[in-house]
Parts: structure tokens; C-alpha cells; sequence
């Protein structure tokens, strides 16, 4: 295994928090924003799924598509999230209510895909 395959999470995740952190001190809460929304862990996930050996375009596809499923549900989240904000709830409220449409959108994009994934073997 290599440096970036056992540490490279890691070391992506300490980067984007000490941009949060750096843009945050300065006042600027939209480049906290930004930082933190930063796609940095897909990216490092596609190298070490499409790095391996045994990796079949059927896999990158399987993976692009939760990747997808993933990323509607981080939108929801934030729309939840920035609802929440607007109605004048704190924190907690914002985090459960879009932890709770991040779940939401993922079972039902789930539910959708088994459905059609039946649909295809019958």
C-alpha cells in the first residue's frame, strides 16, 4: 500500500480543515464554505477504487453512480440545512434536519435503484 493509499484521507481531511479554520479566523464565511464543500474526498476515493488491478469498468459505473446517490443526498442536506437556518433554529436543528434529509433522499434513491435493478433481472 502506498503513502497516498494509507494516508492520503488523512492528510486531504487535516487540509480542508485548516482551510476552514484559516478562512473562518479571517471572517469569511462563505470561503468556509466553499472549502468545506470542496469535493476532495470522491476524488481520492475514485484513485483508490480505479487503482486496483481487479477493476472493471462495471465497478467505476457502480461506483460513479453511488457517488451520485451520495452527492443528491449531500445536496438535500444542505437545502435542509439552510431551511432550518432561515426559520431560526441553531445549529443542532441544522445539523438533525439535514442529517435527516441526507438519510431521506438516500433511501429513497436506493429504493428507486433496487427497483430498477429488478426490473432489469426479470
Amino acid at each position: 500500500m502506498t503513502f497516498l493509499e494509507s494516508y492520503g484521507s488523512l492528510l486531504v481531511t487535516i487540509a480542508v480543515l485548516l482551510a476552514v479554520e484559516a478562512a473562518s479566523r479571517n471572517g469569511n464565511v462563505q470561503l468556509s464554505a466553499v472549502a468545506a464543500s470542496l469535493p476532495t474526498g470522491v476524488p481520492l476515493a475514485l484513485f483508490l477504487v480505479a487503482s486496483k488491478p481487479s477493476t472493471s469498468q462495471a465497478t467505476l459505473c457502480e461506483f460513479s453512480d453511488s457517488v451520485v446517490q451520495g452527492a443528491a443526498g449531500t445536496l438535500a442536506f444542505a437545502f435542509a440545512m439552510a431551511a432550518v437556518s432561515r426559520a431560526g433554529l441553531g445549529m443542532s436543528a441544522m445539523l438533525s434536519c439535514g442529517y435527516a434529509a441526507w438519510f431521506a433522499t438516500w433511501s429513497l434513491l436506493s429504493f428507486l435503484k433496487t427497483g430498477k435493478d429488478e426490473d432489469k433481472a426479470q
